[in-house]
């Protein structure tokens, strides 16, 4: 099937391409609109991905409303794979039995083509049966050995194999393919059966089988490789932590996910020259064995696991999006995938019920560092089948629901709520799109915005509330209003490059040099030193007395603007705060209430945590309930469930993670005690790692810094040679200071503090051996080029280490 053909033989109009109108230069681009909602007898879609009247930016008033949505196109996430379904053999046995011809090509142009449908451009396809399958099968019946001489892949190339063409030949080059397996061959496993769960024994993977597990992904791969159809990912086990006893299941623990990657899957992808990425976990935000994310936490502590894999996969069956960021801090150089979300009566039923859920998932998924958003299957029947599991030990038809629904009763095929909701972001965000910043107001009006290969924006926006909204959208200097239907999801467009600034960070409150605080109910509140923040010494120490929710006013800080009454927070996407947690070795969420000049609320938990008996920066989405006035922010409360003593400092307003705070001090460094946004980045902003072993630099977190959560480290098992520093550019010729808060263990043939390229020679300040943070200074500094490099340098031998924070390069006159 051939997409020149599709093209011709289906138009629908509601989704046409559409080409912006010309318009004046001293105004803005035009924007294009389309809108979905539910019609009110909740039996189908009143507005379908309608489009609407082009709207028109303009230059900014600079008038500020409670719900501004701010879109910031400078401040980048991830990079986004696609969007899609997963053809499973319920799917592909449907479209091939039950459609005519021409009902194929209108389904999958539907589905697949951008320009009249809504674009798809990814597959999770399963490696053997699933929970939707016609009948049982594998690939390997029968116990044989271990390089599976018997591999049979006649049974994909039936049915699934040729509807994973015909999905691809749509719109060729743009659908990537990933795959995951339910369960090997039985034979493979403790309890001799597909099932999780079988004769009251756990389906795990034994000892001896790693590698014939191994092999049998491997030949899957090369099956659809050497038939044209690369395998862009794969999950080594769908959802390892559910030994489900009626259909395919293989339960896995971390630990044995670790020896599988690391010792046998990994090994046996390279040495076939295959490069698929491979993605631990594939299972819920939180599960019972596995809570909020642990799952991939404890997976990546073992290094060898950690190097073999590319990142995680996620469902949405239980838990929420936020865990997924929660991973991101910790381990940002690992990526994020969402590879499975079901429609289902079970759970959020079609039509309302179901929009409104998925129209806030889809938003929050991608908000939460997901590269791609993949729903279950493709199309199931009018009964939620062919399922073959669930009639056979279930005694009953599954209630699970496709994008689309084909009648085995009347042959055709018709829309599922699913398709407009993930068509409200498939359609328009290309692969290669990278999300940018937008505010959202969690639970009212939340929104997600990418930045597509062509340079195009794409900002969703789902109406949550029962009653129409006014939105002002702000894009650098110019913005529109438009308003909202209610329980609506919109998709807007447009061209052009942002003009204009972002909005700088403010403080709320940095707790210097004022007393703008109190204690809820069941607390106490006091000055302390601090040193969460390089350039700030004072904060607040909160001492509760009881555990348990602390509601919106107990067990809590209260804390008031510094300066004003009140504190605009609306052109601001996060309330960014530092912590320190006394009571909690496993950590802890802080419980965030906004409060406005008139005293409405808006309160929610944080999804990042604190860590123990170290300081850490927390963010939050500023508040925006409906009714509460985001233009006058009078009180933020901090609360905790935990009784005990919380250090708590620097309270400021940022739209982006990596924005940090507003400056405590003259510090000319940037990034000076290596907090970036609050990950452990392999390379920090603002610094450069070399050397002639760069690789024996690094952060290191929650060992008591001199400031805030990292320092950086020199450190190797070898001799190794490490240059960490940075240029500081358009200096006022003059007289200039460098300070450092160093630590050494000794040793090193040179280990130094240095300024260097500034018009004269290098000056530099030896590194003394101590273990308590020490101060040292390199004074008078004369620039006189404009210009000054800053760095930490290591000439050290097997086993030496140093550490450095707090690097501030200020002008003398001002120390």
């Amino acid at each position: 099937m051939k997409k020149k053909i599709i093209s011709c033989l289906l138009a629908i109009t509601m989704m046409a391409a559409w080409t912006p109108p010309a318009f004046a230069s001293e105004e803005g681009p035009a924007v294009a609109v389309w809108v979905s909602k539910v019609n009110a007898s909740d039996s189908g879609m009143e507005k379908g991905l309608e489009q609407q009247t082009p709207l028109q930016f303009r230059m900014d008033d600079g008038v500020n409303i409670s719900n501004l949505i701010t879109v910031e196109e400078n401040n980048t996430y991830q990079t986004m794979d696609g969007f899609g379904a997963s053809i499973t053999e319920a799917s592909a046995h449907l479209y091939q039995t039950e459609l005519s011809d021409q009902q194929q090509i209108s389904m999958m142009t539907a589905l697949f083509d951008k320009e009249t449908g809504i674009g798809l451009s990814m597959l999770r396809q399963p490696i053997g049966a699933t929970d939707h399958c016609v009948a049982p099968y594998t690939f390997a019946s029968s116990e044989q050995a271990d390089s599976l001489p018997g591999f049979d892949f006649s049974h994909e190339l039936k049915e699934i194999f040729p509807t994973v063409e015909d999905a691809l030949a749509v719109e060729p080059g743009r659908v990537k393919v990933m795959a995951s397996c339910w369960s090997p061959p039985g034979w493979m496993k403790q309890n001799g059966s597909e099932l999780g769960m079988y004769n009251n024994v756990k389906g795990t993977l034994k000892t001896s089988k790693y590698q014939a597990y191994a092999n049998y992904i491997t030949k899957f791969i090369q099956n659809y490789e050497s038939r044209g159809i690369d395998i862009y990912a794969i999950t080594p086990n769908n959802e390892p932590d559910h030994a489900s006893y009626d259909w395919p299941a293989l339960p896995m623990s971390h630990t044995q996910a670790q020896t599988l990657v690391a010792d046998y899957l990994r090994p046996t992808l390279t040495q076939n020259g295959i490069d698929a990425k491979i993605l631990c976990w594939d299972h819920s935000y939180t599960t019972t064995n596995y809570r909020e994310g642990s799952y991939p936490l404890e997976f990546y502590e073992d290094a060898d696991a950690r190097n073999a894999v590319d990142g995680s996969a996620w469902h949405w069956y239980e838990g929420d999006e936020e865990v997924m960021s929660v991973v991101h801090k910790e381990y940002p150089s690992k990526d994020i995938w969402f590879t499975e979300g079901s429609g289902g009566e079970w759970g959020f039923p079609k039509w309302k019920t179901a929009f409104l859920n998925q129209s806030s998932c889809v938003i929050n998924i991608a908000r939460n560092w997901s590269k791609s958003i993949i729903f279950w299957n493709l199309a199931l029947d009018e009964n939620g089948g062919p399922d073959y599991y669930y009639d056979v030990n279930q005694g009953h038809d599954s209630t699970n629901r496709g994008l689309v629904t084909i009648d085995t009763q009347t042959g055709n095929w018709e829309y599922n709520v699913d398709y407009y909701t993930l068509g409200h972001v498939s359609k328009f965000v290309d692969p290669g799109a990278v999300r940018i910043d937008s505010t959202s107001l969690d639970g009212n009006i939340e929104t997600v915005a990418f930045k597509n290969p062509d340079g195009g924006k794409v900002l969703v926006l789902a109406n949550l509330q029962d009653a129409a909204q006014t939105v002002k959208i702000r894009w650098g200097d110019r913005s529109m209003t438009y308003t909202m239907l209610p329980e609506s999801l919109v998709t807007m467009t447009w061209s052009g490059t942002q003009t204009g600034t972002d909005t700088e960070p403010i403080w709320f409150n940095n707790l210097e040099n004022n007393t703008n605080y109190s204690a809820g109910t069941g607390a106490s509140v006091s000055p302390a030193a601090s040193t969460a923040n390089l350039g700030g010494s004072n904060g607040i120490k909160l001492t509760t007395t009881a555990n348990g929710d602390p509601g919106t006013a107990s067990q809590c800080a209260t804390i008031t603007p510094q300066e004003s009454a009140s504190v605009d927070g609306s052109p601001y996407q996060y309330l960014t705060f530092s912590v320190k947690d006394m009571v909690n070795p496993g950590s802890c969420t802080v419980k965030v209430t906004f409060v406005d000049m008139n005293g409405n609320e808006s309160s929610a938990w944080s999804h990042e945590k604190t860590v123990y008996e170290n300081w850490t920066r927390v963010w939050v989405p500023v508040g925006g309930a409906l009714g509460f006035d985001r233009t006058h922010i009078a009180q933020i409360r901090l609360g905790f469930y935990w009784k005990g003593d919380y250090y708590i400092d620097d309270i400021a307003f940022c739209n982006g993670y990596s924005d940090g705070i507003p400056p405590l001090s003259n510090n000319l460094v940037s990034n000076a005690s290596f907090e970036d946004d609050g990950s452990a980045v392999a390379q920090p902003k603002g610094w450069h790692f070399e050397g002639a072993n760069p690789e024996s630099t690094y952060l290191e977190k929650n060992s008591n810094s001199a400031s805030g959560r990292f320092h950086v480290v020199h450190y190797s098992p070898q001799t190794h040679d490490a240059y960490t520093w940075q240029t500081i550019y358009d200096l006022p010729n003059g007289t200039y200071t460098l300070r450092a808060m160093v630590q050494s263990g000794g040793g090193q043939t040179q280990n130094k503090i240095l300024a260097t390229d500034f018009g004269a020679t290098e000056m530099s300040v030896d590194i003394p051996v101590s273990t308590p943070w020490v101060q040292v200074e390199i004074d008078n500094i004369q620039v006189t080029n404009g210009k000054c490099t800053v760095g930490f340098y290591t000439e050290g031998n097997s086993g030496d280490w140093s550490c450095v924070d707090n690097i501030e390069f200020f002008p003398a006159s001002s120390g």
